[in-house]
């Protein structure tokens, strides 16, 4: 570990936090990854937090990162956000604040990165740092909750710098009324080298355990199943083709369970049965080879029914050259142009049949769009988000 910089002064220590607590991971975890990974220790020393352990945690570690963890402190601290102004709510407040103040002096924290969103840490990092004299910066990465309680809005318009991920969530932060003038909008990336490396088997073998045979159309669509992720949409597309052209395609899906719709997953199991899919999709689970998968297959297929902030999938399955086909809405429409992909209308299930179909019958489409989308692909790169983030650390730092 690196205690001075090149230049003898000792660099500046960020505390990175994770706030989800949902049982899930995904697309925030995996961007502040690699911001821990690649930010300039000779000038930024990064701590990170996660409120709950994951597979991150441990290749953190591994690669010599300080990596705390909350899984316990989150626990005592649930609900304290609700129904604020009961005694025992305002005394967990000044106990939660008290905890995060002795946590920044203690690993002597010269600037808070909130990795979500300003909806949430107004409350305790946002205090916390301003009781220490530092910087926090928050970094929106998914929906912004209305806040429709002016008090609350008023505090979570102090935060130092809101980063948006997208022109989309950019417009989301001045469309509720936060300070232009702290916006910063910094996309997402993708490390393309760190992506190819994770790829650990070949697409013939993958296809294999999957039981696809070569001359099908091998589609994966990566995420957890929820219901704005679109998984019903797809299985509607699906259940539309002509059976001889869906015979020829296979469809799976990689990602967890919502835990907290249960219902939602019961719905797909439901239109599974009803349209006999069962022989062309197949629910996989939560797996930690998606890049083997995505890089197995044919589409890579994203279907979100509201707009998704950013698009990591997105990028990725561009990265490693496969055809994307996604929904039309936020980030995506940003992510694809000039010929890297496809999009559709998520509320016109017909227009994904469209394409498959299009698909099945020409598959030198599969390969048409690579070089553009590898390097469409390659503007978004991990590296070039951590310098601009970095830039960010610099002016608040000066």
């Amino acid at each position: 570990m690196k205690l001075h910089s090149t230049n003898g002064t000792p660099p500046r220590r960020i505390l990175l936090v994770e706030t989800n607590h949902d049982g899930t991971f995904g697309g925030s975890h995996r961007a502040m990854f690699d911001l821990v990974r690649h930010l300039d220790r000779d000038r930024y020393l990064p701590v990170a937090l996660f409120y709950e352990d994951n597979p991150l945690v441990n290749r953190l570690r591994a690669d010599g990162f300080h990596v705390l963890t909350w899984d316990e402190q989150w626990r005592r601290e649930h609900g304290a956000h609700a129904r604020w102004f009961r005694p025992r709510r305002l005394m967990g407040f000044a106990e939660a604040i008290t905890r995060r103040v002795a946590l920044l002096r203690g690993e002597r924290i010269d600037l808070v990165h909130i990795n979500n969103s300003p909806s949430y840490s107004y409350y305790d990092w946002l205090p916390a740092a301003r009781l220490v004299g530092i910087p926090c910066v928050t970094h929106l990465r998914g929906e912004l909750y209305p806040i429709n309680n002016k008090l609350i809005h008023w505090l979570a318009c102090r935060f130092d710098r809101y980063i948006a991920i997208s022109s989309y969530v950019n417009g989301l932060l001045k469309d509720a009324h936060f300070p232009c003038e702290r916006i910063s909008q910094i996309e997402d990336g993708v490390d393309g080298e760190e992506l190819v490396r994770s790829v650990k088997r070949s697409p013939s073998s993958v296809r294999e355990e999957l039981g696809v045979t070569a001359d099908r159309l091998l589609v994966v669509m990566a995420g957890h199943l929820r219901d704005w992720k679109g998984q019903d949409v797809v299985l509607l597309a699906l259940a539309a083709l002509p059976s001889e052209i869906r015979s020829r395609i296979y469809l799976v899906f990689a990602g967890a369970d919502d835990p907290h719709d249960v219902a939602y997953r019961r719905r797909l199991d439901d239109l599974v049965r009803t349209h006999n899919l069962d022989s062309c999709c197949r629910f996989l689970g939560g797996r930690r080879d998606v890049p083997d998968l995505m890089n197995a297959a044919d589409v890579v297929l994203h279907a979100s029914t509201r707009p998704e902030p950013f698009g990591l999938v997105v990028l990725e399955g561009m990265a490693l050259g496969r055809l994307v086909i996604a929904s039309a809405l936020g980030g995506p429409l940003e992510i694809m142009t000039d010929g890297g992909g496809w999009t559709f209308d998520p509320r016109k299930p017909a227009e994904l049949s469209a394409l498959l179909w299009r698909v099945v019958e020409n598959p030198g489409l599969v390969t048409a769009h690579a070089d553009v989308a590898i390097a469409r692909a390659q503007e978004f790169t991990a590296q070039r988000t951590t310098s601009r983030v970095q830039s960010v650390y610099d002016e608040l730092l000066a």
